[in-house]
């Protein structure tokens, strides 16, 4: 995925560029990745629909008051070095250490 820095791209959409490929599919760009805490997860996180993007800034939109494990928010937050956000109050659940 060669799309400039910043370029805004939903996680779905990695996701099926992902799932439609056996290679590693690598972002070489800080595109701005975003969608739900699960439509993140399949982005960054799951094998068999990941995509590489190691310095993406994400943002999570769930609604507020969902609630999300501690854990998933570390899987993600461990897959790129840029900065992750939730957009609303979402409720963190669980502890990541």
């Amino acid at each position: 995925v060669t799309d400039a820095d910043g370029t805004s791209v939903p996680a779905t959409t990695l996701s099926a560029i992902g799932l439609a490929t056996t290679g590693i599919v690598t972002a070489t760009n800080a595109i701005a990745i975003s969608g739900t805490a699960d439509e993140v997860t399949a982005a960054m996180v799951t094998a068999n629909t990941l995509v590489v993007a190691a310095a993406a800034p994400v943002t999570i939109s769930d609604d507020a008051d969902v609630a999300i494990d501690a854990t998933t928010l570390s899987a993600i937050g461990g897959a790129t070095t840029g900065i992750v956000t939730a957009t609303n109050a979402i409720a963190i659940s669980g502890c990541s250490f």
